[in-house]
């Protein structure tokens, strides 16, 4: 089979037009990998992505110094090996061939083009990429929270009730009190215009929350995000691994310009994590109908918008990486 058809053929970049189809395929050259043949190892360095066109790949994930876990598996039309591009080129897991397997290999390098030249068709193949890569960082941080003497904070209660059950007019403040200048400073609007940035505010509301406030529950339905604009949150990841009890793990802190609840507007999913106040913060909040809006919309503020969030979650990929290669590296207790 061709590398136009096979790419066609994928998940992917199905439904782009010939044109760009042709446009990946500058980037794309073909692969065989026989039977117990690996792609590549966790940790190595690399940027590019395989399209399966016929076999299987395993990928697996390093638990511990010994020890590997098989995460997932991938067959004809699958691709695998984009989290290299959420988490600085380095690999995070090991790709190994079951059976004699082909498909296309495709430089890292097309996604400069991506971002260069905003077609319709490549947005949507970036939301693909998101989704993939979402739903590897909740399994990375659910790994994290599994490893046995990992020494994460914890909270021993959880409210009961969210402001986002409770009602989020209840928090609404005057956004006109939040300044432009001031967001610009973040890295999460780089390259935004000032008339950009007023635009976006536009779409968005301004919520104030007390410390100890929870913003949303664990399995809640994620139906919009946040964007910190002062104070901090704390994102906790609530286990049920010992019978009659419940851990709740502190596993990231959300500080001012970083974004939070916006993974289940790529995948579709419920709240993977929960979201309390850690002193008293101010959001913005814009809910997924909107956004979603603005990307079909193709508006220059959609584009920004969606490359922001794809760029913090790069930084949530390094560092969840980096605990994880932490976590794993450590002697185990007697």
């Amino acid at each position: 089979m061709t590398t136009n058809k096979i790419l066609k053929n994928s998940r992917l970049f199905a439904g782009l037009t010939e044109e760009e189809l042709a446009e990946i395929g500058l980037f794309a050259k073909p692969f065989t990998k026989n039977d117990g043949e690996f792609f590549f190892h966790q940790g190595d360095d690399g940027d590019d992505i395989f399209v399966v066109d016929s076999g299987l790949v395993e990928l697996f994930v390093r638990v511990s110094l010994d020890q590997e876990s098989k995460v997932a598996e991938f067959k004809s039309c699958d691709h695998f090996g984009e989290l290299s591009i959420f988490s600085g080129s380095k690999r995070t897991a090991t790709a190994k061939s079951k059976g004699l397997t082909s498909g296309v290999i495709i430089s890292g390098k097309v996604f400069g083009l991506i971002k260069l030249i905003r077609k319709a068709g490549y947005v949507v193949v970036m939301r693909r990429l998101l989704v993939g890569a979402t739903s590897s960082l909740k399994g990375m941080t659910n790994l994290l929270t599994s490893i046995k003497d990992l020494p994460l904070p914890s909270i021993k209660g959880m409210p009961e009730k969210s402001i986002e059950d409770i009602g989020l007019d209840t928090k609404r403040d005057d956004k006109t009190t939040v300044s432009i200048e001031n967001l610009l400073r973040f890295h999460l609007f780089n390259g935004f215009s000032p008339e950009a940035m007023k635009d976006v505010l536009g779409t968005m509301n301004l919520i104030s929350l007390n410390k100890k406030d929870l913003l949303f529950s664990q399995d809640s339905r994620g139906d919009r995000c946040y964007i910190v604009v002062s104070g901090a949150m704390q994102i906790v990841v609530s286990n049920t691994n010992v019978p009659d009890e419940t851990t709740n793990s502190k596993v990231a802190l959300i500080a001012p310009g970083r974004p939070l609840g916006h993974l289940s507007f790529f995948d579709d999913s419920n709240r993977s994590a929960a979201a309390i106040a850690a002193e008293e913060t101010k959001l913005l909040e814009m809910s997924k109908s909107r956004f979603d809006q603005l990307i079909s919309e193709g508006s220059e503020i959609g584009f920004l918008f969606l490359f922001a969030l794809l760029d913090d979650l790069v930084d949530a990929m390094k560092n969840t990486n980096r605990r994880f290669q932490f976590a794993i590296s450590q002697p185990k207790s007697a």
